[in-house]
């Protein structure tokens, strides 16, 4: 299904697998709804079940257990989904209704536990890669990041709490997807695994509904960040993009590559903030998921001239044999696309400040206080 192309008389499957027993024929005649989230990061990927059970024969899953979703149509072959573990049990009623939540990772377990410990002369690949050892996950590194140094890094969050501000600066997907702890830059198009993305086309008459929102590109032009040499006991300013209307990062950075990078990292956020696209597709895609490159067809030249990304899939059947897909598209951006420059230090700054088009914007001291 790599082209969007409209069926007609088919009729939606789904395969599940709860603790390694599948258990499909014996649940599909009672499935009500399913529904399935796929997120690109920061969250993890969901998943919720929902039977009706008056005559009691369905067994409720124990809290912990794993359960792997397919979805596909009877015309082709299903396509995983992932693999999650059991949150939530809810048994309500009349009618006897089960409903079971799941999610990628134990969001609630080990992953979200504070913890204090610091990691020093290091590289992203060699923490990424020990946190995923501790969990039980495999570790998936992009190579453009698995190498990049570390020299201190202090950790008072939960581990997921520490992935999510490492993904952060680096700009990165951080997140669990099919027992791998994943760590790539976003836009990158790969799966866990490391496999290339396709990029799918979605013609306008695939869609029941869209929405498209452009949100001024020149409201910013650039990110500052400052670093402080202590050497030379005075700070540094990185500019990604360009002097105008600046967004300036608060706080100092410890070394002039940290404080380039997070300029770089903010800037692609900007970026991809300048437009967004949701759209509801008439006939589910099972074969669409987070990261993957889309081109839209149909559309006005405003919309289809931009690059876009899936930032967001969710899949929803229900029991009469309905199956949507729901897409939020953002613009592709990444920190690569704008390189720091070195931009002074602080006896430039106060013109710098006065050259922006924002006159309501504070300096980095002023942030920083």
């Amino acid at each position: 299904m790599a082209n969007d192309t409209r069926l007609s008389m088919v009729r939606p499957v789904f395969k599940v697998v709860v603790g390694g027993t599948d258990v499909t024929r014996r649940l599909e005649s009672h499935l009500t709804s399913m529904t399935l989230v796929a997120c690109r990061e920061d969250h993890a990927d969901q998943l919720e079940l929902e039977f009706e059970d008056t005559a009691g024969r369905i067994a409720m899953p124990r809290k912990g257990v794993s359960i792997e979703v397919a979805l596909g149509f009877d015309t082709a072959d299903m396509c995983l989904q992932g693999s999650y573990v059991v949150d939530e049990v809810e048994h309500r009623g009349a009618p006897d209704t089960i409903t079971v939540r799941a999610r990628s990772a134990r969001v609630s377990g080990p992953l979200a536990e504070r913890r204090e410990r610091s990691w020093s002369d290091t590289t992203v690949g060699h923490i990424v890669s020990v946190i995923a050892g501790e969990h039980g996950l495999t570790p998936r590194v992009s190579d453009a990041l698995a190498s990049q140094p570390v020299s201190q890094l202090d950790q008072t969050e939960s581990d997921m709490a520490l992935l999510k501000r490492l993904g952060k600066h680096w700009d990165a997907v951080a997140t669990v997807k099919h027992g791998c702890l994943l760590f790539a830059p976003i836009g990158e198009a790969k799966t866990a695994s490391g496999t290339a993305l396709a990029r799918v086309t979605l013609q306008r008459a695939s869609g029941d509904r869209h929405h498209f929102q452009e949100i001024d590109r020149g409201a910013y032009t650039g990110v500052r960040a400052r670093w402080y040499d202590m050497n030379g006991a005075r700070g540094h300013l990185a500019l990604a993009g360009k002097n105008g209307h600046i967004k300036i990062l608060r706080g100092d950075f410890p070394t002039e590559a940290d404080a380039k990078r997070a300029a770089e990292a903010e800037l692609a956020r900007v970026k991809r903030g300048a437009a967004t696209f949701t759209l509801d597709l008439a006939i589910g895609r099972p074969d669409i998921f987070p990261e993957m490159p889309v081109k839209l067809v149909g559309w006005p030249d405003a919309i289809t001239a931009y690059d876009w990304i899936v930032s967001k899939a969710t899949h929803k059947l229900d029991g009469n044999g309905g199956y949507l897909t729901s897409l939020e598209l953002e613009n592709k951006a990444a920190a690569g696309d704008h390189a720091a420059m070195n931009d002074g230090d602080d006896s430039d700054e106060e013109s710098n400040a006065q050259a922006s088009t924002d006159e309501h914007q504070p300096s980095v001291m002023a942030q920083a206080a």
